[in-house]
Formats: structure tokens, sequence, C-alpha cells
């Protein structure tokens, strides 16, 4: 858990903090400038931390249940309702976000599954002089690395 400072601050200076924090974001031009921004600033703990809120946001948007996202997140039920109450009064613009991000991910499912569907019964067999152990086993491979894992 990040530790914060006891010594109390004005809130003209809290409020400005906050807005530098916002300003530097979102001025970041592209995923990879946001990633080294986000390396630089948070520690490893912090990252964890905030990427589980996401992720268990992203897990509700999706309709899995609280006790699917406890166990597959490591997170308590009571984080989980906290952010579901959290997304739920005031999360309209993140709900937007996380709400493409779950139609990306569903079309990568649809792709995983036709890729294993491919995989188990093969539409059409390799070419004659292929080595058929090596093709299932690209074909695998190419279905696995498209799984979505929540």
């Amino acid at each position: 858990m990040a530790r914060v400072s006891l010594r109390w601050l004005q809130p003209e200076v809290e409020d400005k903090i906050y807005q530098l924090l916002v300003e530097c974001v979102a001025s970041c031009r592209d995923q990879n400038a946001a990633g080294n921004f986000i390396d630089v600033l948070l520690t490893k703990t912090e990252k964890l931390m905030i990427g589980k809120r996401i992720a268990i946001a992203l897990m509700l948007i999706k309709n899995h249940i609280p006790s699917e996202i406890d166990e597959k997140l490591k997170v308590s039920q009571t984080t989980v309702y906290t952010v579901k109450t959290w997304l739920d009064e005031k999360g309209k613009e993140y709900r937007q976000l996380l709400k493409e991000i779950a139609d990306r991910d569903e079309s990568q499912q649809r792709k995983y599954q036709d890729l294993r569907q491919e995989a188990a019964g093969g539409f059409l067999p390799p070419r004659p002089g292929t080595n058929w152990k090596e093709f299932k086993r690209s074909q695998w491979q190419k279905a696995k690395s498209a799984k979505v894992p929540f």
C-alpha cells in the first residue's frame, strides 16, 4: 500500500497537484509515452493496485460475478463492491472507455474461438508433404496467443 504523508496540505495546493497529474497524463501523445510516464511515476505495487482496479471495472462491465472476479484477480469482495459502487456512481466516461475495451476483447475472444475450432477439427487439411505435427502445434499456439485472459 502506498504511504501518504501525515502532513496537511492546503486545498488549493492539493487541487493544483491533481490538475498537474491530469495534465501530464493527458499530454501523453501515444501509448508508449503513457507507459513510460507510468513506469517512471509509479512503483510496481502502485501499478498493480491501479491495474487491478481497472481490471475489476472491466470484468464488471463484462458481467462477471464478484466471486469470479475475486478468484481471478485475487482481490477481496469488498474491493470488488467498492469499484462497482464507484463505477455506478461516478464512472460514466470511464464506463464508456471500458465498454470499448470490452467490445474489442469480445471480438478477440470470437477470433480465439474460431482459431481453437480450426485447430481442433481443422477446416482444411494442410498441403501434402506438410509436417502435420508442426502444423497442428502452430495452430494451437496461434489460438492460445489470441485468448483473452478475462
